[in-house]
């Protein structure tokens, strides 16, 4: 299996030669500590020979349209699953063969490790519960509770760290009459949803589950204030 040509990077001579593409999006500069965990997933003592390829995309600050350009990327491949990782994301190199064992291409296409973002001044996971709030309207609620290594169908996930099956991407793509709108920003009534999210209801309006993996865990990197700001 290959990667799209030109835009595989066999990093340190040891091409994979897996059916996992590593898709990153990026605006010109990527953190450290990702690139060090791409390193030693790709050519690292411990590399698992399941990346097939590396691909990035950038569209400066349009991140929706870097995200479609990585997917059409990973279309014109013959490689089986799309593993999307953010460049502010640190991961061990076991992450992708644990999310490979709990994917399956018909039941469980899309599968996302567990990370966590800042919210309402709290660490919360980047995963979410779907439903009406008093007012009717969309809302999406942060994963409470879990069992530990529990593989759990959500209706939300971030795009972080995510395993995407290429015959999800290509329903959605048909869905849409064959166009590249995986992600996109939209509004749904009065809230306004992100590019992960609308492409999560995307999934969802053709029955295809999201499903998180609470065992393969991944750092965040993301810059905090010591201190007390100037006035």
């Amino acid at each position: 299996m290959a990667a799209p040509d030109g835009l595989s990077r066999e990093l340190g001579g040891h091409p994979g030669s897996g059916s996992v593409l590593l898709g990153y999006i990026h605006g010109g500069i990527v953190r450290a500590e990702f690139m060090a965990s791409v390193l030693n997933a790709v050519a690292g003592p411990d590399r698992t020979g399941l990346i097939g390829g590396v691909v990035d995309a950038s569209a400066g600050p349009l991140i929706a349209m870097a995200r479609n350009m990585l997917v059409m990327r990973f279309l014109k491949s013959d490689l089986e699953w799309l593993w999307c990782v953010d460049s502010d994301i640190q991961f061990g190199t076991h992450v992708v063969a644990d999310l490979l064992q709990a994917a399956d291409p018909v039941t469980r296409p899309v599968v996302s490790a567990l990370y966590w973002i800042i919210a309402g001044g709290e660490q919360k996971p980047a995963a979410f519960t779907a439903g009406p709030d008093a007012d009717g309207e969309l809302h999406f609620a942060h994963l409470s509770t879990w069992d530990a290594g529990e593989v759990i169908e959500v209706d939300g996930v971030g795009a972080g760290c995510l395993l995407i099956h290429r015959s999800a991407l290509e329903t959605v793509r048909a869905g849409d009459d064959g166009r590249a709108w995986w992600f996109r920003e939209v509004s749904v009534g009065a809230r306004e949803l992100g590019e992960d999210f609308s492409f999560c209801t995307r999934l969802a309006r053709h029955q295809i589950p999201v499903h998180l993996h609470t065992g393969a865990e991944v750092g965040h990197v993301k810059a905090v204030l010591l201190g007390k700001p100037a006035p």
